[in-house]
Formats: structure tokens, C-alpha cells, sequence
């Protein structure tokens, strides 16, 4: 199994990619969860929030881009 850096998120350029970043993301959950800082849906989504606050990764992004994130997480949420 590939092992999982962030310098991979620079492969991405299709949803086909994305799709398979993901998977690469849960697979490693599985595998490592210990290494995990962030174990619960709670602490992860936590952590992605104080991400964004501290980074400013998303100021000036269109506000299309930002609801796709949002469409993104809630699907996660309610999709069968």
C-alpha cells in the first residue's frame, strides 16, 4: 500500500485523482489510525476548521469552490 504524504495532494488534477487521494486517505485511517492525531470525526472535522482559520488557504476562492467543500463534507454525512 502507498504510503500517504501531503506532497500528494500536488497530484491532483481530476476527480478521478481525488477520488483515489481519498481512498488513500481511508485506507491509511485503517491501517494507522494511532498515528493520527485527530481519531474521531469530531477532532478531525475540528481540526480542519482551526486549519482554515489559522491558514487563510481559502481566502479569495470563489464561493462555487467553497460550496463544493461544504457539498463535500455534508454528503459524507447522509450519502448511503
Amino acid at each position: 500500500m502507498k504510503h500517504l504524504r501531503i506532497e500528494d495532494i500536488n497530484n491532483i488534477s481530476n476527480a478521478i485523482e481525488l477520488m483515489k487521494f481519498i481512498d488513500c486517505l481511508r485506507n491509511d485511517y485503517r491501517m494507522n489510525c494511532v498515528s493520527w492525531e485527530n481519531e474521531t470525526i469530531d477532532d478531525y472535522l475540528g481540526a480542519i476548521n482551526a486549519w482554515l482559520k489559522d491558514s487563510h488557504e481559502l481566502s479569495g476562492q470563489p464561493v462555487v469552490v467553497l460550496q463544493l467543500i461544504a457539498k463535500i463534507l455534508y454528503i459524507g454525512k447522509i450519502y448511503e
